[in-house]
């Protein structure tokens, strides 16, 4: 009874979700088609017997019906975008036509149909009022901008307050030579002139464009027979400074790079690669990188010492797999037993800055590379730091930038944060020279202009502390090194540096003790500069001209930097204070 029961009631499931399928299919409707097609699929595991295209037909009415009712409403929302765009030009106004037309193109309006052609003449001619709206208000906020801070500036007497109005000094300079502002007051004062400018700039840029893609396409052909070269004569570093050529010129389109081990006395390397769209053959590819990585590590582990310990035996590396996929990335594993020493783990500090041939493996910048800035994070061995803290600390080398060669970054150096800008710092005497002389700070950033446009580089001042200078695009390391050396010959040419102190003779009759006079509203009187010394006295009265104060009460001021004199200078200053001050000769 129970199975004839059952029976019925599967029969008559069926009829009825045939019944609904007939008339979902009859009336067209495309919600009620697909909940009758949902309801029969539950019900026929597979195709009925006696009405085998039903369930077929039907699916394929389904997805003509969504089909057209996807048309039909992009045809509405290219006829609401079209009558928007009619409205914004019959306003004339260009926020709302800029908005119209973004919205117009997204939907689909023709280029070349009347709404979009409408649209773009209105533009064009409201353009030169748009224009000089936009340059008055920048202007106008800059100057405001500049208004306060020479206020704030005036309020500020005294040596006490010293280090804030020279903070204001470089906001001031900075604004008055930033580049936009410079624009908006030129187009102010010629229109057309920097109209012009502006479109020889943006002819520039797209004719850069043009052969910065030509040599693209010219170096995807060359770069695969420099490889296979490179893997045949077993040249380590040419392989991983074409792999690091690789993942530093494909940008967004490189996963990660990454080195991670794991401390345990068998570690075991495990090296996350991104595929290479500029090798033909990321499965190819990355057997070769097999054979590369085989290559460094035996080089790069052989020798104990290069971890701290002379104990290490030499470990004997193999590869333990190789697993490739379809998506952007593939993972290598390197067995490495011995390689480095579990002791080692609680001396990161120590340990890996001595481990120079481990050092120079450039798979260690893991996500974007090339995009890497300061607060990024690194993963170096297990260590995880943000990337200014490897600066730092100089484990992240010069090889990321320059694809060969590891090179601790000095102090005095110019600073390139992985594919960041690079930061040069200007002489202690450069912020002196383009407060007080407003010509030579004209034609030092005018020249910075003319550099910037022969490197395809940006340079901007930080102030008056350094000089920024970023890649426009892919730019290759021999055209960037030949930027630093112009760039630091053009700091030298406006910036000449100083004598060094042990090629300044001192007359040991000349040097004498003073003792100061401060005024409680008016200070000591006297223009300072800050040299390698101390003190340079510019004017003052009772003092002569080149003269340097060394010493104050006691404390030396010779070697110390900028600030650290200031402060020293500071601690000490005020009434009654005794100066040795000694006079440097002019060389022969």
């Amino acid at each position: 009874m129970n199975d004839d029961s059952s029976a019925a009631e599967a029969e008559l499931a069926e009829k009825t979700a045939l019944v609904g399928l007939e008339e979902a299919i009859s009336q067209r409707e495309p919600e009620a088609l697909c909940e009758a097609l949902c309801a029969a699929e539950k019900v026929f595991p597979r195709l009925p017997a006696d009405r085998p295209e039903l369930l077929s037909a039907a699916r394929a009415l389904l997805a003509e019906l969504e089909e057209a009712a996807r048309l039909a409403e992009d045809a509405t929302s290219r006829r609401w975008a079209a009558d928007t765009l009619k409205a914004a030009v019959a306003e004339d106004s260009w926020d709302a036509i800029q908005d119209a037309l973004q919205h117009g193109l997204k939907a689909g309006l023709a280029e070349e149909g009347a709404p979009i052609l409408a649209a773009r003449a209105t533009l064009d001619r409201l353009r030169g009022a748009k224009e000089l709206q936009e340059a008055e208000g920048h202007v106008r906020q800059k100057q405001a901008r500049l208004q306060d801070l020479a206020a704030r500036e005036a309020l500020l007497s005294g040596p006490s307050h010293k280090k804030e109005r020279s903070a204001i000094g470089k906001e001031i300079m900075s604004l008055r030579n930033s580049e936009a502002f410079i624009s908006a007051r030129s187009f102010l004062k010629d229109p057309e002139k920097e109209k012009r400018r502006r479109d020889e700039h943006r002819l520039e840029i797209e004719k850069r464009a043009a052969e910065e893609r030509e040599r693209w396409r010219r170096r995807l052909e060359e770069a695969p027979v420099e490889l296979a070269a490179a893997l045949e004569a077993a040249d380590e570093d040419a392989v991983r400074a074409l792999l690091i050529e690789a993942v530093r010129a494909c940008m967004g389109r490189i996963m990660s790079v990454c080195l991670t081990a794991t401390w345990h006395p068998a570690p075991a390397f495990r090296i996350a690669l991104a595929r290479y769209p500029h090798f033909a053959g990321g499965m190819s590819l990355m057997k070769d990188v097999s054979a590369a990585l085989h290559i460094g590590m035996q080089r790069t582990i052989s020798r104990g010492e290069a971890f701290g310990d002379p104990s290490i035996t030499k470990p004997k590396p193999r590869v333990l797999d190789a697993k490739y996929c379809n998506g952007p990335s593939a993972t290598l594993a390197i067995d490495e037993p011995g390689c480095v020493n579990p002791r080692l783990a609680k001396k990161v500090d120590v340990a890996l800055p001595r481990c120079h041939p481990l050092r120079e493996q450039r798979f260690l910048v893991a996500g974007q590379f090339g995009k890497s800035e300061p607060g990024s994070i690194i993963r170096w061995l297990g260590w995880i730091m943000t990337f200014d803290e490897a600066v730092r600390r100089g484990l992240v080398p010069w090889a990321l930038a320059r694809g060969r060669g590891a090179r601790a970054m000095a102090p005095s150096s110019a600073r390139h944060d992985g594919g960041g800008p690079e930061v040069v710092p200007l002489p202690c005497c450069a912020a002196a020279a383009l407060q007080g002389d407003r010509a030579k700070a004209v034609s030092f950033h005018d020249d910075l202009r003319t550099f910037a446009s022969k490197f395809r580089v940006s340079a901007e001042l930080r102030g008056f502390e350094a000089v920024e200078m970023k890649p426009m695009g892919f730019v290759n390391q021999d055209a960037l090194k030949r930027a630093r050396q112009e760039l630091r010959g053009l700091l030298d040419y406006h910036f000449p540096a100083p004598v060094e102190p042990q090629t300044i003779p001192v007359e040991p009759q000349t040097r004498r003790q003073v003792r100061l006079r401060v005024d409680g509203e008016h200070g000591a009187g006297m223009d300072l500069t800050a040299c390698e010394l101390g003190f340079q006295v510019d004017h003052v009265e009772y003092f002569s001209v080149g003269e340097v104060i060394v010493e104050i009460n006691g404390r030396s001021l010779a070697a110390l930097g900028e600030e650290e004199m200031e402060d020293a200078f500071g601690e000490q200053f005020g009434d009654g204070a005794r100066l040795v001050i000694i006079r440097r000769l002019e060389p022969a």
